[in-house]
């Protein structure tokens, strides 16, 4: 550790702060029946101090950049504070303390109000307490402190059958991700002679370098592969997450601040573990890839606001396990942070979503002219050939922001295309397209470089790879054609498969076996 970094060590207590902060209120509000106000007030406090503490971690880990992160321990815990630590702490203060301020009103009246903000506060503990670990086993600990956790959020309403059964899957899946994660904690153990996490990436950064990878951590990396994929509700393991809309709306908010996205968080911690198993990164990038997919071609066929915003988290999350799967390790935080701000405030307006839908309805649609649709694809090219060439040396070229890029000009297409119907609509559409590409790289190079330290960059794909990626691109393509096609089109070719995309392929009745849904549930309204 450099002399400066020894310096900013004991901002590595600053989580800990946080995480106290939120365990004092969940010991207050469930160890005795307090009043609600004063529960309520006390996680308000709660998390105006974890987003001071997160904040000011988040500043000291910037300027820790280059140094590899600092660690202190606190109570017999140590904590890691580096880029990825100090962005998931950012992440996860700020929509806790928007949920718990959300709540305050959403469940005011409710009786058990005090238990809900107790057990709320305990998660963001669990949470903060889970990206800020340095040591293997606690982290494991977290992980599934955070689980189980989560689960009483999800059972708040133990009357509606609907979030029971929902509870019931996750609590299954979490619990064979626990066991994944586990057993790959005792194999890098093993492979490596340690269990702090500094050791353990820089002893698999020299195995890769050597050419020698223990067996133990082939294994391991796999392993963590797949508890991200059970974690971040990857196809066919995705049914749980639409069918929480059950459960209060702040527990849906709260889903994305990393607990449905702690898969792709595990991925970027272990990135130089994961790295160690080109197989592994494939399968991660092929069920990612194939749940973006999954998730927005299922999303267009739903009537339910909620339900949309569900099967759009699957999509989102499914784009963010791609990311690393292909190796782009700090794009995919960029993702992380982008999209729990965005899918946070879209669940608690969902209302409002409801009324703007409905007045999109009832709106004149002027139908897309060609020449204009063509203008509006060369359009969305130039803006990111523009940037790709001004951003050239500072991101590079390799095959992984490539692929990214090219889907990336199709999402930028879609926005032109919306007005294809007039020139002047266009141009008034254009300079905020070239805006948000602008934002994009502006947001990928300020990534890159703060994750330079806590991620390896890219590999180039080998011939699996390189197929992968480009039957990814195949791939938005044809999802780009159906969102952008002319209704009528559309319409026909959604028709020849509606019905299975409108039930999530069926995958979800089958695991509706597997949990007993058909089953009454006790204490809930079996309808």
């Amino acid at each position: 550790m450099s002399p400066f970094a020894s310096q900013l060590a004991p901002a590595a207590y600053l989580p800990f702060v946080a995480a106290l902060a939120y365990a004092s209120v969940a010991i207050f509000g469930l160890t005795r029946n307090p009043s609600a106000t004063l529960t309520v007030n006390a996680a308000r406090l709660a998390g105006i101090i974890g987003f001071v503490a997160a904040i000011a971690s988040l500043a000291a880990a910037l300027m820790t950049l280059g140094t590899g992160g600092v660690t202190a321990s606190a109570l017999g815990y140590a904590f890691r504070l580096d880029a990825l630590s100090g962005m998931m702490l950012g992440v996860v203060s700020f929509v806790g303390m928007v949920v718990i301020a959300f709540s305050r009103n959403y469940l005011d009246g409710d009786p058990r109000h005090a238990h809900f903000m107790a057990r709320l506060c305990l998660t963001l503990c669990a949470v903060t307490l889970l990206v800020s670990a340095s040591n293997l086993y606690q982290l494991v600990g977290a992980w599934i402190g955070m689980s189980l956790a989560l689960h009483e959020l999800l059972v708040f309403r133990k009357e509606r059958r609907g979030a029971v059964i929902a509870a019931r899957k996750k609590f299954v899946l979490a619990r064979i991700g626990d066991t994944c994660l586990l057993v790959a904690a005792i194999l890098l153990a093993r492979a490596f002679g340690s269990t702090e996490l500094a050791t353990i990436f820089e002893a698999a950064k020299a195995a890769s370098a050597a050419g020698a990878v223990p067996a133990e951590a082939m294994v391991a990396s796999a392993l963590i592969g797949a508890t991200a994929l059970l974690k971040s509700a990857q196809f066919p393991a995705h049914g749980w997450i639409t069918e929480v809309m059950e459960t209060p709306t702040p527990v849906s908010a709260l889903l994305h601040a990393g607990v449905v996205n702690a898969g792709g968080f595990l991925l970027i911690r272990f990135a130089d573990v994961f790295m160690l198993n080109a197989g592994a990164m494939h399968i991660v990038a092929f069920v990612g890839a194939a749940t973006a997919i999954f998730g927005a071609a299922v999303m267009l066929t739903q009537s339910s606001i909620k339900v949309q915003l569900a099967y759009s988290t699957v999509a989102q999350m499914g784009f963010m396990i791609m990311q690393c799967g292909f190796g782009a390790f700090s794009a995919a935080a960029l993702h992380i942070a982008a999209h729990s701000f965005y899918k946070a405030y879209a669940f608690l307006s969902s209302g409002d979503a409801v009324r703007n839908v409905e007045a999109l309805k009832k709106a004149p649609k002027a139908e897309a002219k060609p020449a204009y649709v063509a203008l509006a694809a060369a359009m969305a090219v130039t803006a990111y050939a523009v940037g790709s060439t001004l951003f050239a040396g500072l991101l590079g070229h390799n095959a992984a922001t490539l692929t990214l890029g090219a889907i990336f000009v199709m999402g930028v297409f879609v926005f032109l295309k919306e007005g294809a119907s007039n020139i002047s609509l266009i141009a008034r559409i254009a300079p905020a397209a070239l805006a948000a590409t602008a934002i994009y790289f502006g947001l990928q190079f300020a990534f890159a470089v703060a994750f330079a330290g806590v991620a390896p960059a890219p590999a180039e794909p080998g011939a699996v790879g390189a197929a992968l990626m480009a039957t990814t691109i195949l791939a938005f393509l044809g999802l780009t054609w159906l969102q952008t096609a002319p209704e009528n089109l559309r319409l026909k070719v959604l028709r020849a498969v509606y019905t299975p995309l409108k039930n999530g392929l069926y995958t979800n009745l089958y695991f509706d076996r597997l949990v007993g849904a058909r089953k009454r549930v006790p204490g809930a309204q079996n309808v």
